[in-house]
């Protein structure tokens, strides 16, 4: 936000002045509380001088009276008890500061008394006596000062502060001297000073908060006038408030100098004293007078607010004062500005009136001045620009014209070019143009075109359509402005038409160009989605037969051939159909990336896992190398990328006849992930290698191995469709290498997607544990497919029921106990969608689980499936590793091998039926096609067994049927059976 010039004043004058102000201020306040800081401190500091000397001299006073004693003792021993009493008595009436007066004499020191000590003390107005020892009193104890010290120092001293023995107990202290006899030690005599009577000697002060303390040079309080524990250590409070000062102070006491200093929260009261002390020479003592800094400094801090308001005062009358002189001063400017302001609006002819002769006065004359040549500069400019537009109006031919509209929307002016364009004369559009712009019918949106562009609407252009007098519908697009006069109002408006007929026409075409693929690419999509609802139909039979006939015992080797040739001839149209549908998602748009968690390393094991079995049989080396820096999970659509690559790892194993094949997965430029497989295969010419990625492009090599023509066509768009490009590097008779990148986006671990891992999914004949019985309720219009999904299940233990539709699988559910229902979808009576809505609507039966059978395999069915209530579905035609795997899921069931197939025959004897020396010729072929590995010399050795010895048929199957499920185990042991001699 900018300042205006009367904000700019009162910065630059009253934000200077109030630093100004407070710096002075702010100086004298430092210069006032310096002074009152020295004065206080000099006045304290004479203050405890005064006061310790005058405490001094009456403590020395005293002291004098019991070193008086001590004198007359030695210089006369022998006193009488009564004697003794009386000179107590006298000494305690000395002074009516003096408590009590004692004489301590030592163990049998007088009339061999084991202990003496004659004590004379005040009670209210009389001096009483008593003998301390008479009362239990040991003084020669080795705890009581005013015995031991004098008795070690051999000199007069203060004690500490004490409690008298006495029944006042009265806080005392005492002034001990030793006396002596020939030179040695007698005894003592006693001055004790009655602490409270020191206030008598200090003044009352009418100070609020001045006090006076005496304390010793341990740090011992000696004397105070607040009810506080005489005895107290100040250097215990300090250190116990971890106050730095009170040490200092007491350190500064003990050393028997005086000063003055700060102390922060002494004990007396919980905040900062001014603490001035001097000794008092004829003790360890000192004298201290406290004085807080609030009372120390209020005469100072008193000033302050005054001179604080008076500061707030003059601050506010300078700004009162620069406000008033600032609107003097800014206002003619703000006249001038509104009038700039008038004129940048289009309002050329204003006027600024002043009579200042000042500095705005003259700039304000010159702007009068400049606005007037402004207005006729614009009148000459909107002439000319007049006399321009109508000459270039005029020269407009063919599919443009001009007009122009006044306020009323009447036209005043059109070019000669609309005859050209609407084919009518310019009279009769002007006659013409409100039924061209106001018809309801051809032009409900051009109504109010013209009222809102002379209200200053922004509109975009409008289009109009108008019949030719040639009986030609003709479509106007017509843009238009408002027209504004020098005052800045709207007075009309000027247009441009031109005839969008032919781009119109062309538009419409497109449209329905459009409109006509989109219904034939929806009617293709509803013909596939039919054509392979009725393929996968007849197809469920077929694979669904020869994968119960397989499971079945007892046919011959070549009728096992024959129901494996027309499984892969089945699977084969399966691909093809599956290949084509895919193709069809892709070319319609219709394929969606699923984005998700994906654990890397377990898609490619995967992969691997499932093209192993296919490299193995052809004696090829099938390697994996993953870059050990890739991130264990990625975000990415898992089911299109195993897809991509097992087209591409299924590829290289059909064209490659021996070596090796190699998938490497490596970080590639640091974010994205690079996929390659390379084989030792033919190889492709380089003129075919855009060839086998258009649909059913194929070499001469893969129409002679078979195949859709379709998977690397269908690879490569689900490569673009995860954000790569499939590539491919070959070379004929050298192997080709296929290779692919994808972004690289890492995801956490937890979140990836897991793979299927189920220990029965390699079992050729699973079974129902032992003791394990389910009932499956099979429900399909259709025979064939209820007879195929009830003979696979038996086989492998399960107990069936059939219904032909929906209404019966209901009637079904509610008469007998089911554990699981596979329903198809298509039925009469009752759908399965009508059925499963039914079902949940029991409360008996909602809890059972619904295995949806459809052929549709298309996403939305599904997703419609899991809406309707389906716990799973299984796609037509059936496979029985499928059926097997979704029943487990939703039964929590663990197969068992069947013992028939897991225990393969295996002959027991060696009585093979035919001659040894050609068992031994055998066994040494078949030994050596094991140590390499060759499945398919393993297949050739059982197929020449079968021409040359018929009568060894049974044999040829058993090794034949051991070399499909690749066990070497087995098929070792059949070798040494060959060797061994006939029994």
């Amino acid at each position: 936000m900018q300042a205006s010039i009367r904000q700019k004043i009162i910065l630059f004058t009253v934000v200077p002045i109030t630093l100004i102000y407070v710096v002075i201020f702010g100086f004298g306040l430092y210069q006032s509380q310096q002074r009152a800081t020295a004065n206080t401190e000099e006045r304290l500091t004479q203050m405890a001088w005064h006061y310790a000397s005058k405490v001094d001299g009456h403590m020395r006073e005293l002291a004098q009276i019991a070193r008086s004693t001590a004198i007359f003792l030695e210089s006369n021993p022998e006193q009488s008890s009564q004697q003794l009493y009386e000179l107590l008595r006298t000494n305690v009436r000395q002074s009516s500061a003096v408590y009590g007066a004692a004489i301590a004499f030592v163990p049998n020191g007088y009339q061999n008394k084991v202990l003496f000590a004659p004590y004379a003390y005040r009670d209210d107005n009389r001096v009483e006596a008593l003998d301390l020892a008479s009362i239990g009193y040991d003084y020669t104890r080795g705890d009581w000062q005013w015995w031991e010290i004098p008795q070690r120092s051999w000199q007069g001293t203060w004690t500490a502060p004490y409690r008298d023995a006495t029944p006042a107990q009265p806080q005392v202290t005492t002034y001990t001297t030793p006396f002596y006899r020939n030179g040695r030690f007698r005894g003592v005599t006693t001055i004790d000073l009655k602490l409270d009577t020191i206030n008598s000697i200090l003044p009352e002060s009418n100070e609020p908060g001045l006090q006076f303390v005496i304390l010793n040079r341990s740090g011992d309080l000696v004397y105070s006038p607040k009810p506080v524990g005489v005895g107290d250590n100040l250097i215990r409070i300090a250190a116990e408030a971890q106050n730095r000062e009170l040490l200092k102070l007491a350190a500064s006491i003990a050393s028997g100098v005086g000063g003055t200093t700060k102390a922060h929260r002494l004990r007396m009261d919980d905040e900062q004293l001014w603490i001035s002390y001097a000794p008092i020479d004829s003790s360890d003592w000192a004298l201290a007078v406290l004085m807080p800094e609030s009372v120390a400094l209020a005469g100072v801090r008193k000033e302050a607010l005054i001179e604080a308001a008076l500061l707030v005062i003059s601050l506010l009358l300078i700004i009162a004062s620069v406000w008033l002189v600032s609107g003097l001063l800014s206002q003619p400017i703000i006249q001038l500005q509104s009038a700039v302001r008038r004129v940048a609006q289009g309002q050329l002819d204003t006027d600024f009136a002043t009579n200042s002769q000042d500095e705005i006065g003259v700039l304000a004359r010159s702007f009068t001045r400049m606005s007037r040549q402004l207005v006729a500069r614009e009148e000459a400019l909107r002439q000319a620009r007049e006399n321009n537009l109508g000459r270039l109006v005029e020269g407009m031919k063919g599919n443009y014209f001009y007009f122009v509209m006044n306020q009323n929307i009447e036209v005043t002016y059109v070019s000669p070019s609309v005859t050209d364009t609407l084919g009518i004369s310019r009279q009769d559009f002007i006659d013409s143009h409100d039924k061209m712009f106001g018809d309801p019918l051809q032009n409900p949106l051009a109504g109010n075109y013209a009222r809102q562009v002379l209200a200053g609407d922004n509109l975009d252009p409008v289009e109009l359509q108008v019949m030719h007098p040639d009986g030609q519908l003709r479509f106007i697009e017509v843009y238009a402005v408002p027209v504004s006069n020098p005052q800045r109002q709207i007075i009309g408006l000027e247009a441009i038409a031109r005839d969008i007929t032919r781009a119109k026409q062309t538009e419409q075409a497109v449209i329905r160009a459009r409109d006509e693929a989109e219904s034939a690419n929806h009617a293709k999509s509803q013909f596939l989605a039919n054509m392979s609802h009725e393929l996968r139909t007849p197809l469920n039979g077929v694979l669904g037969y020869a994968q119960i006939l397989q499971r079945e015992r007892g046919f011959t080797s070549s009728q096992g051939e024959s129901l494996r040739s027309i499984e892969e001839c089945g699977q084969h149209l399966l691909s093809l159909i599956n290949d084509i549908l895919d193709l069809s998602k892709i070319e319609s748009g219709d394929l969606e990336v699923n984005d998700e968690a994906v654990h890397l390393e377990r898609v490619l094991n995967s992969v691997y896992k499932m093209v192993r079995q296919r490299a193995d049989s052809k004696g090829l080396q099938l390697e994996l190398d993953v870059d050990p820096l890739l991130p264990t999970a990625i975000h990415s659509d898992g089911v299109k990328l195993k897809q991509i690559l097992l087209n591409l790892l299924a590829n290289a194993v059909k064209f490659t006849r021996q070596g090796s094949i190699r998938m490497q997965v490596k970080l590639y430029g640091g974010q994205r992930i690079r996929f390659s497989v390379r084989d030792t295969g033919v190889g492709i010419e380089p003129e075919q290698q855009e060839l086998i990625f258009s649909p059913f492009g194929q070499t001469a090599e893969g129409q002679e191995i078979g195949g859709t023509g379709l998977g690397l066509t269908i690879s490569r768009r689900l490569v673009k469709v995860l954000g790569g490009e499939l590539a491919v590097t070959s070379s004929p008779g050298e192997g080709s290498e296929f290779h692919f990148s994808i972004p690289l986006i890492t995801a956490r671990e937890e979140d990836a997607v897991e793979e299927l891992n189920d220990d029965w999914a390699d079992l050729s004949d699973p079974q129902l544990p032992p003791g394990k019985q389910y009932r499956v309720l099979v429900a399909d219009d259709q025979r064939v497919n209820r007879d195929v999904l009830t003979r696979l299940l038996e086989s492998a233990g399960f107990h069936t029921l059939q219904a032909k539709n929906g209404q019966q699988a209901l009637d079904i559910l509610r008469s007998q106990s089911i554990d699981l229902v596979l329903m198809d979808l298509r039925m009469p009576v009752m759908s399965g969608l009508e059925a499963i809505h039914a079902l949940h609507q029991d409360v008996t039966l909602k809890t059972i689980p619904v295995i949806a059978v459809t052929a549709s395999v298309f996403a939305d069915t599904v997703q419609r499936l899991e809406a309707y209530g389906f716990n799973d579905y299984i796609g037509k035609p059936f496979n029985s590793t499928e059926v097997f795997h979704k029943i487990a899921l939703q039964l929590g069931i663990s197969y068992q091998q069947s013992q028939a197939v897991s225990n393969a025959p295996v002959f027991a004897d060696n009585n093979f039926q035919i001659d040894h020396r050609l068992c031994l010729q055998l066994a040494d072929q078949l030994q050596a096609a094991l140590e390499l590995g060759d499945i398919e010399a393993v297949k050739h050795l059982a197929n020449q067994l079968r021409i040359d010895s018929p009568q060894a048929e049974e044999l040829a199957s058993q090794i034949e049927q051991l070399a499909r499920s690749f066990d070497f185990e087995n098929l070792e042991a059949i070798c040494t059976a060959l060797r061994t001699p006939r029994s």
